[in-house]
């Protein structure tokens, strides 16, 4: 895999990287636009119907996302220390 230039981001290296059978972790990076795309999907939605709906017995889905943003910050926290 080719090392990033300090201004190249990992969303341009997305772009180049991602889906390739070249690229040995590809489904790392697959998986990074997966998250993104939820996170945007999920950010057009009203928030007072999100909230209806967790509160209507569906605080799972909080849950969730709060085990997701630890193991987010987990990984990022990783790569930041080693740059």
């Amino acid at each position: 895999m080719k090392k990033l230039k300090n201004i190249q981001s990992i969303e341009e290296y997305l772009g180049e990287a991602a889906g390739s059978p070249n690229t040995e972790n590809y489904m790392f990076f697959e998986n990074l636009k997966t998250i993104k795309q939820s996170i945007e999907e999920l950010m057009t939605l009203d928030p007072i119907m999100v909230d209806q709906i967790l509160q209507d017995g569906h605080d799972w889905a909080e849950d969730h996302i709060a085990t997701a943003k630890e193991s987010i910050d987990q990984v990022t926290h990783f790569f930041m220390n080693k740059k």
